[in-house]
């Protein structure tokens, strides 16, 4: 055979032979499976000691210390494992190698390992008359160990054998009790530190304390007047003092398990809490009659009092924690406080003031509807209550009449334009103001009758005659008076006048007369009247053709026949004039009768208040420029006293870009002089208005082709004054007519020649006029009714008179709006007058009348004598001019 197949062995039988003559040949092969032997040591065994092995479960062997074999038992690819059938005495042994499976070969490598059994470290205990119980350390097996009890109180021994790794039972064990000795008497706590007395504020925390020793847990029980307190079970008890514990005995019981001890009283004293303050007076403001109230708080033990005092004086019945009571304005600046007072003392708290206003006025009487006919009187009265003094502003259709202040205002004569107006006042005092009910003025027309201009008449003195080639003047006040006056031609240095007065009847007084001596007196005058009908005559002295001073006189009022009176110089011989007769109109008559005027001559620009001395009014404020040579001014004064003066800066370098102006205030002086623009090539002088308030507002000429020649096109500009500003505001175009050229003219608001005049309104409203040459050699009137420029930039410029030849136009504005304008047509219109008029600044002008003495009348030739006008604040009209010699035409629009 080749090969043995896996695992097994093969034999052949009958495998070979010789003389092979049959068809077959029986061979026979027999096989058999392959067994393996398992075999080992043993090693450890004592003495004599052998140790029972069996192979897997079965077959058993005596194994002493060396090698073992259980011979072939196990077939190819079966397992075993050895195990220990049967420990040898006191030993314990164990078969590494025990176990495989696969078998292929045979194996040789089980070891069999013993070692002796020991009893572990433990404690063993036994039972006597009581337990005892003993350490015992690991011990060998087979070997005894004699333990003694380790419990207190008892006494005994015993003996144990290890076998086979455990104690056996002792024998004959013995255990005894031993009796405890009899326990020490009970003893009680010691406190080694008492509770202690104390004082406490009212509604505050205290405590007491006490300290104790024991060698036993201690507990303890706090008493109140004898009394146990539910939960006091510290060492410490804390509490709030009250006021009603005042006096109260505080102890305490420290106990051990057996026995307690009580420890000495501690008294508690509650004081009362002193007053704190939470919440003081506050300072009050109020309106007078109104109700208003104090209040204070405070904590601290109650019961707590109130006293409020006034200025440190009590108030009765002021006694509780707050106190109203209604204002009177006697009240005002008194001081308030309050004592709260309890059982700690009394506290006093801060002072607050009391201010009391003035309420604002209440009318008590509201101003009436007025019904009435054409050419009659309207009245309108109110009345109101106040306790501080009340000032009144009544007011047409919303703005302010000038001069109507008191309880009333009359219109008269009313006629039917004024249909329909409004009239209401403003009653104001210290504490503000009140505005009344709004009252209807309703006219009724009359048949036949005429409302307007009356017939024009000649008034001629044959002793005092008017000066050849002189202009007159005419003032008005709000009663309707008016006043004229001119230069006499019979004598040097005499000046005459009139006046006529609706009160006295209507007519005319007799001519007045006074002399200024010093020189002759110039061709023209100025009258000024304010509301209330002072005035001021002004006129220039004269010497060798050079102005060299201004006069001034009063008139006396009311006599028939009186005379000028205080003849004064204002001007300064030894400081001429630049231009005589200019001057003088730069000036203006405040509510209390002073004249300010303001003027130039070789030192500068100069102006007087009153009778006081001229002073320079043209040196710059902190911050302007370096002061120039100044041309003239033009100047506006309201009722109050305030001024404004304005005039162009001259120069050779853009000598009229810029303007100036300074501002006088009533016990103030002269602001001094600032400069504002520019304004492109200003021409003239500058036409300005100021209203009650202070605010201003001025219009000024604009060459706007500059070449030195009269024929120039020009623009009308306008700035302002704003007090609450306090600045000049920017220039803006009014009226922009290409064809209105400069020219010549004169108004009696603020005379020019051929320069822009304006009027300011309450409302910020204005209305500026101003003369011009037409291309065509005529003259030209064109009026701009504006505003500021949010309320009403512009409203557009109006040509009043066209190039008909007009002539020295005369303008007159008043405070509410109203307007007129008169002139002489030309040479050809001997002996007319026209006017043209406007109310409430609507810029609608009435197309022109004749108040004159119409054409073709027997007059003597028209002079160059100007025509005046002048204006009241009910828009009432007075109207001069000069025929000749001692002539003069008057007509009145009432």
């Amino acid at each position: 055979m080749r090969t043995q197949p896996l695992g097994q062995t093969c034999s052949l039988a009958a495998s070979t032979g010789a003389g092979v003559a049959g068809t077959s040949v029986n061979v026979q092969i027999t096989c058999s499976v392959n067994s393996f032997r398992i075999a080992g040591t043993t090693s450890g065994l004592s003495g004599t000691n052998t140790v029972g092995l069996s192979l897997n479960g079965g077959t058993a062997l005596i194994a002493s210390n060396g090698p073992f074999d259980f011979g072939p038992q196990i077939a190819f690819d079966g397992s075993y494992a050895v195990t220990v059938a049967t420990q040898p005495t006191g030993q314990t042994c164990s078969v590494s190698n025990a176990s495989g499976a696969g078998v292929v070969a045979h194996i040789s490598n089980v070891a069999v390992v013993c070692s002796a059994n020991t009893c572990p470290a433990q404690t063993l205990s036994w039972q006597g008359a009581t337990t005892c119980s003993a350490a015992v350390p690991a011990t060998n097996s087979g070997q005894s160990v004699s333990l003694v009890s380790t419990l207190a109180n008892t006494t005994g021994s015993a003996t144990y054998r290890c076998t086979n790794g455990s104690f056996s039972p002792p024998q004959s064990p013995l255990c005894t009790a031993v009796p405890p000795p009899p326990p020490p008497p009970p003893a009680a706590p010691s406190i080694t530190s008492q509770p202690a007395s104390t004082s406490v504020v009212d509604g505050q925390t205290t405590s007491f304390t006490v300290q104790a020793s024991d060698i036993s847990p201690l507990g303890y029980a706090w008493l109140r007047n004898g009394a146990a307190i539910a939960g006091a079970t510290s060492s410490t008890l804390r509490i709030t003092g009250l006021l009603a514990d005042s006096g109260a005995r505080y102890a305490v019981l420290v106990c051990n398990p057996t026995v307690c001890t009580t420890s000495s009283d501690a008294i508690l004293t509650v004081t009362p809490a002193p007053i704190v303050l939470t919440n003081q007076p506050q300072a009050v403001t109020v309106l007078e009659g109104a109700a208003t109230s104090f209040s204070v708080a405070g904590t601290g033990t109650a019961p707590i009092t109130y006293r409020w005092l006034s200025n440190g004086t009590s108030i009765p019945g002021a006694t509780s924690s707050s106190f109203s009571f209604t204002t009177a304005l006697a009240d005002n600046g008194k001081r308030f406080s309050a004592v709260l007072t309890n059982g700690a003392g009394s506290v006093t708290s801060t002072t607050a003031l009391l201010t009391v206003n003035p309420a604002p006025p209440v009318f008590a009487t509201q101003p009436a509807n007025v019904a009435t006919n054409d050419g009659t009187a309207a009245s309108f009265t109110a009345a109101a209550t106040s306790s501080t003094p009340v000032s009144y502003q009544w007011r047409r259709n919303g703005e302010p009449i000038a001069g109507a202040t008191g309880t009333s205002v009359s219109v008269n004569p009313v006629f039917t334009a004024l249909h329909g107006t409004r009239f209401d006042v403003v009653a104001t005092n210290a504490g503000g103001s009140t505005t009344s009910t709004v009252a209807l003025l309703s006219v009724s027309p009359v048949a036949g009758s005429v409302r307007g201009w009356g017939t024009a008449q000649l008034i001629r003195d044959p002793s005092l005659q008017v000066q050849l080639g002189a202009t007159a003047d005419v003032g008005m006040d709000d009663a309707g008076r008016v006043h004229v006056s001119w230069v006499n031609d019979g004598a040097s240095g005499l000046l005459n006048g009139l006046r006529f007065n609706p009160a006295a009847g209507g007519g005319w007084e007799a001519v007045r007369a006074a002399t200024l001596f010093g020189g002759t007196i110039e061709k023209q005058v100025r009258v000024w009247v304010n509301a209330s009908g002072q005035q001021a005559h002004l006129t220039t002295l004269n010497i060798a053709n050079l102005s060299i001073g201004i006069r001034q006189v009063g008139l006396v009022s009311g006599v028939a026949g009186g005379s000028f009176l205080n003849p004064g110089a204002l001007g300064s011989t030894g400081a001429p004039l630049n231009q005589p007769g200019l001057p003088f109109y730069s000036s203006g008559l405040d509510g209390a009768g002073n004249l300010v005027l303001a003027l130039r001559n070789s030192f500068g620009v100069l102006a007087s208040v009153g009778v006081a001395a001229l002073v320079n009014i043209d040196t710059p404020a902190a911050g302007q420029p370096a002061a120039v040579a100044g041309d003239l001014p033009s100047l506006a004064v309201n009722p109050a006293g305030q001024a404004v003066a304005v005039w162009r800066q001259a120069g050779t370098a853009n000598p009229n870009t810029f303007l100036w102006a300074n501002r006088y205030t009533p016990g103030v002086g002269w602001s001094g002089a600032i400069r504002f623009g520019p304004v492109a090539q200003a021409w003239g002088i500058p036409g300005v208005a100021i209203d009650a308030n202070g605010n201003a507002v001025l219009v000024v000429t604009q060459v706007t082709n500059p070449t030195g020649a009269t024929s120039d096109a020009t623009t009308l500009q306008t700035a302002r004054w704003e007090v609450g500003d306090a600045t000049w505001g920017l220039f803006r175009t009014l009226d922009s007519t290409a064809s209105c050229v400069v020219g010549f003219g004169e108004n009696s608001s603020n005379p020019r020649f051929g320069f822009p005049a304006v009027q300011l309104m309450a409302t910020g409203r204005a209305l500026a006029v101003r003369t011009c040459n037409d291309p065509f050699g005529g003259t030209q009137v064109r009026a701009v009714d504006f505003g500021s420029a949010a309320t009403n930039p512009n409203v557009g410029a109006t040509l009043i008179t066209g190039p008909s030849g007009t002539r020295l136009p005369s303008i007159a504005l008043n405070a509410n709006g109203d307007a007129a304008l008169a002139y002489l047509p030309s040479a050809t219109g001997v002996g007319d007058v026209f006017v043209h008029q406007s109310s409430g600044v609507t810029a609608n002008w009435q197309p022109r009348v004749v108040v004159g003495f119409g054409a073709g009348a027997t007059l003597p030739a028209l002079l160059t004598g100007d025509v005046r006008l002048a204006i009241n604040a009910s828009g009432q009209l007075a109207l001069i001019w000069t025929y000749g010699t001692g002539q003069i035409g008057v007509n009145l629009y009432r």
